[in-house]
């Protein structure tokens, strides 16, 4: 059940992309889809200001830790006390064009740090529910958020306004958290008091999250600050190629990504069981699927796909052609990366690969930014490409077995 609901909602949110792209590119100009696109690039980055914070709180619920009540609670009203603070952070990123969002600076502020919130708070309450290791629950309720949200956007669409599209979203996601915070209640026995609030318990917390909020950071560099690159040194038109291009892939991605994800709790079970060797036989088997899962994803979209993407994307050109199949090749590496990075954080064995992780990012970014004046936006994604293939591709696998191979050897 897990699994099934997690491609159906994964299904919905590919048909949502499908859809709505097109529409939202008629509909804004390439200019504004852009922006548009771009904010919604900086709402996904800023991802990591839930500090690690909301995976730390999945492992300690699996793993029945005392002082629960007061963990949610400081968790929670941590993230409340963020959204005021992070609007002055948007402010700034958006004032000193770190990221160039042209006018209406302070609205895309308060919209972006409201929309940052809602994700990092509706992460929070389904965390709660995958505790359970009823993933299903979460899953089924995100696709009735994702069908209401489409229809609402296209019919919003009309008014050709970027803030109109994201006080859509922002209403949809209310919604959305309250109906996530209503089961997880059914799911653990919890309140929400300020009252239960332990800073000393917080700060305990941010300790152990830490490797967690470094890996979201990671994780970040590699796929989201490419488009704030090519926002400064490149043209709107080619940020809306490299927008269309992402999301489309970002469909498969997280396909795979939900795949894995769904394996989380069942492996830290396993782990709090002591059960080694059942853990290194399901990371071969899951290596193996996830492979050949990738191999034909990949080979129908270059032999099929790409000519109707082309189509669909409205920019037939050499440019996008080139990016479509070089960023998928980096999508098919990302997916087999993917398989040893989510056994290694269930596990909490991630210090040393955030670390190699970090370093990937920065060198795909070093490497992009020269690639970028020769190879165009296609250069970005091989640089994404060869940052891989040298750090993480390589060593993930390797220091997960290594680790696992000394557990046993404690055991024995």
């Amino acid at each position: 059940m897990n699994l099934s609901t997690t491609f159906l909602s994964q299904s919905i949110s590919a048909l949502s992309v499908l859809i709505l792209t097109p529409i939202l590119l008629h509909q804004l100009g390439t200019t504004e889809f852009a922006m548009y696109g771009i904010i919604l690039n900086v709402v996904v980055f800023s991802a990591v200001f839930d500090f690690g914070l909301n995976l730390g709180l999945l492992k300690r619920l699996i793993e029945k830790e005392l002082q629960l009540l007061e963990l949610i609670n400081s968790i929670f009203f941590f993230f409340i006390g963020f959204l005021i603070f992070s609007v002055l952070i948007f402010f700034f990123v958006f004032t000193n064009k770190i990221v160039d969002v042209a006018d209406n600076i302070a609205v895309f502020s308060f919209i972006t740090a409201i929309l940052v919130s809602q994700n990092i708070i509706a992460l929070f309450f389904d965390m709660l529910i995958q505790s359970a290791n009823k993933i299903f629950l979460g899953r089924t309720i995100r696709v009735i958020k994702l069908l209401f949200e489409l229809i609402l956007l296209i019919l919003l669409a009309k008014f050709k306004s970027v803030v109109i599209l994201f006080a859509g979203s922002i209403f949809i996601n209310a919604i959305y958290i309250l109906a996530l915070q209503y089961y997880s209640k059914k799911q653990i026995q919890y309140s929400l008091s300020l009252r239960y609030f332990n800073g000393r318990v917080l700060l305990n917390h941010l300790s152990y999250s830490s490797w967690y909020f470094l890996n979201s950071i990671a994780i970040v560099l590699v796929f989201n600050t490419q488009i704030m690159l090519i926002n400064r040194h490149a043209s709107a038109e080619s940020v809306a190629k490299y927008l269309l291009v992402t999301r489309f892939y970002d469909i498969i991605r997280m396909g795979i990504a939900n795949f894995m994800l769904v394996l989380f709790p069942t492996i830290a079970i396993v782990q709090s069981e002591g059960n080694w060797m059942e853990i290194r036989g399901s990371f071969f088997k899951a290596l193996s699927r996830i492979f050949l899962m990738a191999l034909v994803v990949m080979a129908l979209n270059f032999l099929l796909v790409k000519p109707y993407f082309l189509l669909w994307s409205k920019f037939n050109d050499a440019e996008i052609a080139n990016l479509f199949i070089i960023f998928g090749l980096f999508i098919f590496v990302i997916a087999i990366d993917n398989v040893s990075s989510t056994f290694l954080s269930a596990l909490k064995f991630n210090r040393m690969p955030t670390i190699v992780s970090i370093g990937q990012g920065i060198i795909g970014l070093t490497i992009g930014y020269f690639f970028l004046p020769i190879y165009g936006v296609a250069g970005v994604a091989m640089a994404s490409i060869i940052a891989l293939s040298c750090t993480s591709l390589l060593f993930n696998p390797v220091y997960l077995l290594f680790m696992i191979r000394r557990q046993l050897a404690i055991a024995n």
